[in-house]
C-alpha cells in the first residue's frame, strides 16, 4: 500500500515562528503549590495547536515536520526541496509545489499517519498553501 505526504508551504519570517503555528505548543506547567483547579485548568487548555485548529481534524505531531527551504537556488542539495523531492514517486512535482508560493519560507509536510481520522477535504489556511498529497517512497 503506498504512503502519502500533504504538502504546505508558509512564509514566516523566522523557524520559530513557523515552529508556534505548526507544532503544538504548551504552556508552562503550575507549580507545586497549585490547586487541583489549576492543574485541571492547565490540562484543559494545553497544549494549543494553531495548525490543528485551522484544518478543523486531529492530528499527531510526530508525522509533521516543518523544513526550512533555504536560500537560493532552491535546487541545492541542502535545500528543503530537495529533501522533499528526494522521497516523491514524481520528483518532477516539486516543480509545481515549488510554484504555488515562490516566496515560501517553509515547507510543512502532513503524512497520512498524523491524521487521527483522514480528512475529506484539505485545504490552504492563512497561513499555509496547500499543495496537494503525493505518493512517496522511502528510499534507502
Amino acid at each position: 500500500m503506498p504512503d502519502f505526504v500533504h504538502v504546505f508551504l508558509g512564509r514566516f519570517l523566522t523557524r520559530e515562528a513557523a515552529l508556534q503555528y505548526t507544532q503544538e505548543q504548551w504552556q508552562p506547567q503550575p507549580d507545586d503549590s497549585a490547586s487541583d483547579d489549576e492543574w485541571t485548568l492547565w490540562e484543559e487548555s494545553n497544549p494549543t495547536w494553531q495548525l490543528e485548529e485551522h484544518l478543523g481534524c486531529g492530528l499527531d505531531s510526530d508525522f509533521i515536520e516543518t523544513i526550512d527551504i533555504g536560500q537560493p537556488p532552491s535546487n541545492s542539495p541542502n535545500s528543503g526541496f530537495s529533501y522533499l523531492e528526494s522521497f516523491l514517486t514524481q520528483p518532477a512535482a516539486i516543480n509545481q509545489i515549488a510554484a504555488s508560493l515562490p516566496d515560501a519560507t517553509q515547507i510543512v509536510l502532513i503524512f497520512e499517519q498524523a491524521f487521527h481520522v483522514p480528512p475529506s477535504k484539505l485545504q490552504s489556511t492563512s497561513l499555509l498553501t496547500y499543495c496537494g498529497r503525493y505518493e512517496i517512497t522511502w528510499r534507502k
